[in-house]
């Protein structure tokens, strides 16, 4: 072969190696980049989460006053056996909702993914479905443990309220005060007319209790029904911030399977 047969050979040689070693740095760079991009969606994708957890607990306070103030009310106007229908209904709900989520997820239900480590890719998402129905059923059989709590609680309190004839709604300072001070003056006024301890004057003190009681438990109804309202008002507000949340946190996940795939192409572009 001529010199300049070989310098033509040579030279397509060079640009074979060239092009060869421009995928190679063009793969890595893409590769390092979608790393870089992956793992910035990941950060936001915590930052999201942390901030969604930490405004939620800060509205769990004042659900939590409304879940109370609600159970209060409901000592207030159910009877006995009401008040147990009620809770036997509530806890039937709770139980079917751990029930819906008490068989575990199914790797067979997912579809046959295709491309690069589509095995290990399925796998990944399975687990990634196992791990949210194991924390759903957790945190049912928390609300459960917690609700069967309460019900305790507000049983024992109906049984007193029973037994007091629900004085407990006439045991507040306030109700105290006005009721010995109103008590003393009419005594006074009573003593002066002469009918002190007379039926006259036991009625008027009967009428001045049982008014001064009706006065105390509207005071204590309208109290229970702002708290109610209250936390009413945080779970619209808590289920708007998950509503607001959802949106991007979704994004983040886009992100990073975006980020996955120009990784997975640049490692193909450099194999090439």
């Amino acid at each position: 072969m001529d010199p300049f047969s070989l310098l033509m050979a040579g030279g397509g040689l060079m640009n074979v190696g060239t092009s060869i070693w421009s995928s190679l740095v063009s793969g890595n760079a893409q590769q390092e980049a979608a790393g870089y991009m992956q793992d910035a969606a990941m950060v936001a994708q915590r930052s999201l989460t942390g901030s969604r957890d930490q405004a939620l607990a800060l509205l769990s306070p004042f659900m939590q006053h409304g879940v109370n103030a609600g159970n209060a009310l409901a000592l207030m106007i159910n009877s006995p056996d009401m008040l147990q229908f009620q809770r036997d209904a509530q806890r039937a709900q709770l139980v079917a909702e751990m029930k819906k989520y008490g068989t575990p997820t199914d790797l067979a239900s997912f579809p046959i993914l295709t491309g690069p480590k589509a095995s290990e890719r399925r796998q990944t998402l399975y687990q990634q479905a196992e791990l949210e129905r194991q924390n759903k059923v957790n945190g049912l059989a928390a609300d459960l443990e917690a609700f069967d709590a309460q019900t305790k609680l507000m049983q024992e309190a109906s049984r007193k309220a029973q037994e007091t004839g629900g004085a407990n709604l006439q045991a507040s300072s306030l109700y105290k005060f006005q009721a010995d001070i109103g008590t003393e003056q009419i005594n006074k006024q009573l003593a002066a007319r002469g009918q002190f301890n007379s039926g006259t004057g036991l009625r008027t003190l009967e009428q001045f209790i049982r008014g001064l009681g009706a006065e105390e438990t509207q005071r204590q109804t309208d109290r229970l029904f702002s708290l109610y309202n209250t936390g009413a008002n945080a779970g619209n507000a808590a289920a708007n911030l998950l509503s607001g949340f959802a949106v991007p946190i979704a994004g983040t996940f886009n992100q990073i399977g975006q980020a996955q795939a120009q990784a997975a192409l640049g490692s193909a572009q450099a194999t090439q």
